[in-house]
């Protein structure tokens, strides 16, 4: 929810729980003032009407006291006379008589009364007053003369001689009301109606209008309700309050206009609206300066947030209260740091975290951008592939630190060796890649190519110990007519850098097609070679070992051969070197093994002779600190018999870690199992390792043994292994004799077995089985070819 919205929702609940608050308090105050001044008439009706009682029942009181006196009992008409006319004289407009229970006139105070019939309507009154001990008032009635409203009053005479007459008197109202009281409300309308509400007796203070019937107005009704609204008989509509007369049944109204009554609850309500209407017009301008000191500030400053989605450099303005300046502040403070770590990501994204120099995904988009340019521009582009030779012997010998520091050192040196507008990047590891473009020739390519190897030939500090660093260079080169990939280029140049690691270690290579088949042949290689492990498409071929001496066959060497379904049988320095670089040896090696255990266990149950198997050991197999877990679950899974199997090293698997590898020959040889060294003259430390390994068997290399009929140095070399070899109690065979020649010089200079295809090819499995179960199994050396 916005927040222009959430304050207007806010200040709009607000604004109607104020105006519910403000009105029913208004209503209720109204209301209660309405009620108070309805009741203050009451009050008043009720004063009224009690002072109007107590006037008529003085009035009551005094003629009562008159009939009494001797004069008026005495029902003498002289003196009753006299009496009454001086009452008449007293009680301006009142006709006063004392008559006979009949009506006939004994005495009044006016001569009109002694008209015939003048008392023949009040007969019944007359009786009912006779025969009453207490005076009688009755209304509504006339006046005896002149026939207007008035108050007919009545009292029982007892004259001498038990006879009885009536005191009769009517009373003009306006002689009995003397009313209203000083307490009568101001500005009210006083008025008296007749027990049956019809007759209007007076009305104060407008005696201007007639009294008569109220048949015209609404006082004819009963008035119920706390206060009740009536069209007066006047027109005007008035609040009216009644109450009764005691003793008359008479009905005294109080009434004034609402305007006059309900004034004072009008000021209060006018009060408490303008009171209300400045709450809320103080409430809708603090909400307004609400909306302008807040609201507009967050409105702005979530614009500015949302649009900082996609630009870094918007800033809210510190606007609005201190907090939501301090927002604002936060945010700007946010999004300038978040710039700097999307800068500095965007850095790093591109840039080696250790050299610093591009990296892969900076060096493929500076590749498409120079080969782009080259579709307009002449010139050639180069791509130089480095990769360091044997680095892994410098992390392993001084640490990945030291290492680290030789790569920082290294980018700087090459950076320092191209031009300022090539591109050094690291690609990965220990290899670094050039690129250069707007070349005139394929000399200057080549000679960037030559500055990066020649940047290795000065020693690199670490830590006071100077150390040299060769490698290897791959060059690529596009030419303006050609559109390669960048991908592809790199590729290219790979390739060719591997091409130079095989044959010219240090230097570098150009690309050509060529290269890229060998590098296609050997990726089919790679993948047919895993399905060949899968589809037990490979074999074990074995080659027998011979002795000298007796010619008859010792023990065999396994070598495996892979019976590809297209290719035949292929080479195995085609795919073993493959294997050793993506590690199917170790899984190649334990199949070989067990297969080999397998066999010869075989034979010695069915031939029962005492034939022993080489099996080769390479430098992955070697270095795995489980080799002789492995080596113990074969011989136990085979049964063979431990000493009838041979393990052999060359001496380029000892250039690793040459502790650990002796420690794990060790382990084999405590199973039983004996080892040799093969292809012993061409390693390094060839006499350091017939002294410290645990081996029993050397293996002098066919490069010695070619030689060594013709070549008095390589029979002197071959004569000096072998002396050494029994001195330290080892065998010695020779290997690759493919002459006569050959295997009567290794037998003169005293090896003790031969080996090669002079001997003997290797063979199937069956085919050996056959030759091994033959009558004469070991025959003359000369005839097995």
């Amino acid at each position: 929810m916005g927040i222009s919205v959430y304050l207007a929702a806010t200040f709009g609940a607000t604004l109607v729980v104020l105006v519910a608050v403000l009105g029913a308090t208004s209503v209720a105050t109204y209301s209660r003032d309405r009620s108070d001044a309805a009741a203050r008439l009451q009050t008043s009706a009720n004063t009224e009407a009690q002072t109007l009682s107590n006037s008529l029942r003085s009035t009551v009181a005094y003629l009562q006291s008159t009939v009494s006196g001797p004069d008026i009992s005495s029902l003498d008409p002289v003196r009753c006379t006299n009496v009454l006319a001086g009452l008449g004289g007293m009680v301006q407009g009142a006709s006063i008589a004392v008559v006979k229970p009949d009506g006939t006139l004994i005495c009044g105070s006016d001569a009109r009364l002694a008209e015939p019939n003048r008392f023949g309507p009040l007969e019944g009154f007359l009786a009912k007053v006779a025969s009453s001990t207490q005076p009688v008032i009755q209304s509504p009635a006339s006046d005896i003369i002149t026939g207007n409203p008035a108050l007919l009053a009545g009292a029982p005479v007892a004259g001498a001689g038990g006879s009885r007459a009536v005191f009769v008197a009517t009373l003009p109202f306006n002689m009995l009301v003397t009313g209203p009281t000083s307490s009568f409300p101001k500005d009210a309308v006083y008025t008296v109606l007749s027990a049956d509400r019809k007759i209007v007796l007076t009305r104060v203070p407008s005696p201007s209008h007639p009294t008569g019937t109220t048949a015209s107005s609404g006082l004819g009704r009963s008035l119920p309700g706390k206060y009740t609204t009536v069209r007066d008989v006047d027109g005007k509509r008035r609040i009216i309050r009644d109450a009764v007369v005691s003793g008359t049944g008479w009905h005294l109204l109080v009434g004034m206009t609402p305007g006059t009554a309900f004034a004072g609850a009008d000021r209060d309500m006018n009060r408490s609206v303008a009171g209300g209407l400045l709450s809320i017009g103080l409430l809708v301008a603090l909400g307004l300066l609400l909306q302008r000191r807040l609201a507009r500030p967050v409105r702005r400053l979530r614009a500015t947030i949302e649009a900082a989605s996609t630009d870094n450099s918007v800033r809210a303005a510190l606007e609005g209260p201190a907090e939501v300046a301090a927002v604002a502040e936060a945010f700007n403070f946010t999004i300038a740091e978040r710039r700097a770590l999307e800068d500095q990501l965007a850095h790093q994204a591109l840039h080696d975290p250790l050299t610093d120099l591009p990296n892969r995904a900076l060096l493929s988009d500076r590749l498409a951008q120079a080969l782009a340019r080259q579709k307009r521009d002449s010139g050639l582009v180069a791509v130089a592939f480095m990769d360091l030779d044997r680095f892994k012997l410098i992390n392993d010998s001084h640490g990945h630190p030291a290492g680290d520091r030789l790569l920082v050192s290294l980018g700087r040196r090459l950076s320092t060796a191209v031009r300022p507008a090539d591109t050094v990047a690291r690609f990965g590891g220990d290899e670094f890649v050039v690129l250069a473009e707007g070349l005139a020739s394929l000399d200057e390519a080549t000679a960037i190519a030559d500055r990066l190897t020649t940047a290795l030939n000065a020693p690199f500090d670490l830590g006071g110990e100077e150390i040299y660093l060769s490698g290897s260079v791959g060059l690529a080169i596009a030419r303006g007519d050609e559109s390669p990939d960048p991908h592809e280029l790199i590729r290219n140049a790979d390739a060719a850098m591997y091409r130079a690691k095989e044959h010219f270690r240090g230097g570098f290579a150009i690309y050509d097609d060529h290269m890229h088949e060998g590098v296609v042949n050997r990726l089919q290689t790679e993948r047919d070679l895993h399905r060949a492990l899968s589809e037990r498409e490979l074999v074990v071929h074995y080659q027998p070992k011979c002795s000298i001496r007796t010619g008859e066959i010792v023990g065999v060497e396994a070598l495996v051969r892979w019976a590809h379904p297209t290719r035949g049988l292929v080479n195995p320095m085609e795919f073993i070197p493959i294997a050793e670089e993506t590690g199917l040896i170790q899984p190649l090696g334990e199949w070989v093994l067990t297969e080999a255990c397998k066999q010869v266990a075989d034979w010695h149950r069915r031939f029962g002779v005492p034939i022993s198997v080489s099996v080769n050991l390479s430098a992955r197999q070697l270095a795995r600190p489980d080799l002789p877990d492995t080596v113990a679950q074969v011989l136990a899974a085979t049964g063979v018999d431990p000493s009838s199997v041979w393990l052999e090293v060359t001496e380029g698997s000892l250039l690793g870690d040459a502790v650990a590898a002796a420690a794990s020959l060790s382990a084999i040889r405590d199973l039983g199992v004996r080892v040799s060294i093969d292809d012993f003259g061409t390693g390094y430390s060839s006499l350091a390792y017939m002294r410290n390994l645990p081996i029993d068997e050397v293996k002098i290399d066919r490069s010695f043994v070619s030689d060594v009929a013709e070549d008095p140095t390589a029979a002197a070399i071959v004569a000096s292994v072998v002396g050494l070899g029994h001195a330290l109690g080892l065998v010695v065979v020779a290997e690759g004799v493919e002459t006569a020649a050959q295997l009567d010089k290794v037998r003169q200079i005293g090896c003790d077995l031969a080996q090669g295809f002079y001997l003997s090819r290797p063979q199937t499995a069956a085919d050996l089985g056959a030759m091994l179960g033959s009558e004469h199994p070991s025959g003359q050396i000369g005839t097995r070819h």
